[in-house]
């Protein structure tokens, strides 16, 4: 009876293979990620609105104190839970228009997203993103 193990060359045709399959999911891995995150600032954006539409209705104007408590600011974070996203408020002068915006942050890797960079939203319920994309296909 002879016993027969595994030979160096098959082996190393082993992880030739596996390395193969590794450097082509991985990439793919990587741009889902990207797109999952995304909704991280299109979640994140609505509740902005929501908020500024709640101060709207208390005080006749909109505010851009994101952080402060009530009632002079909405209480919100500036950043995801995660810190792939910093948010903003813009006013115009006489606060009744506004726009938020959700920027990338370097720390989270969005910031590599070309696709889908910032996103907006402003007080009418209207959604942009600038990058590569539309906003339909960006805000899905």
């Amino acid at each position: 009876m002879r016993i027969r193990g595994v030979t160096l060359l098959e082996m190393l045709v082993v992880l030739l293979v596996v390395g193969v399959i590794v450097g082509l999911a991985l990439p793919s891995y990587r741009q889902y990620l990207v797109r999952v995150n995304r909704s991280e600032a299109t979640i994140a954006l609505y509740a902005i609105a929501a908020a500024e539409e709640r101060f709207f209705m208390r005080h006749g104007r909109y505010t851009d104190n994101l952080t402060g408590a009530a009632p002079l600011g909405l209480g919100l974070a500036p950043a995801s839970s995660s810190s792939r996203y910093r948010f903003s408020v813009a006013l115009a002068s006489d606060g009744q228009t506004f726009i938020a915006s959700a920027k990338p942050t370097r720390r989270g890797g969005q910031d590599s997203d070309g696709e889908c960079l910032v996103f907006s939203m402003d007080h009418r319920g209207r959604r942009a993103v600038s990058g590569s994309r539309d906003t339909a296909f960006c805000w899905r």
